[in-house]
């Protein structure tokens, strides 16, 4: 079973949600501003190929406070992970977890190569 992090007042993980249904994939939907994945489970991420700084939801206002991206710049990839698994909604979202594929974001033709 995937474990899909995700938000439900975003319309991005509703619609990654309403494909991995599509694609007959069950999953247990966790809310990442209040159950961010850990440490651990980012770094899996980075384990598969996804750079760190894809792991950021840019265009979110947390990201985009100049105190925090000054913070960011100055830390390294473990203290990254740390505050990335402190605070849900500098993650970007969805965050789709199985045994040996993960995705970041919702791109379709991306999702449906990793999901189907």
């Amino acid at each position: 079973m995937l474990q899909f992090f995700g938000y439900a007042g975003c319309s991005t993980c509703r619609k990654a949600e309403k494909k991995l249904r599509e694609f007959g994939r069950s999953f247990d939907a966790v809310d990442i501003t209040q159950n961010p994945p850990s440490a651990a489970q980012l770094r899996k991420l980075l384990a598969l190929g996804i750079p760190l700084k894809r792991l950021y939801n840019t265009s979110g206002e947390m990201y985009r406070r100049p105190e925090i991206r000054k913070k960011i710049e100055t830390l390294n990839e473990d203290a990254q992970l740390e505050l990335l698994a402190a605070n849900g909604r500098l993650i970007r979202r969805p965050i789709v977890f199985g045994n040996a594929a993960a995705s970041v974001g919702f791109n379709e033709e991306e999702f449906r190569r990793t999901w189907t």
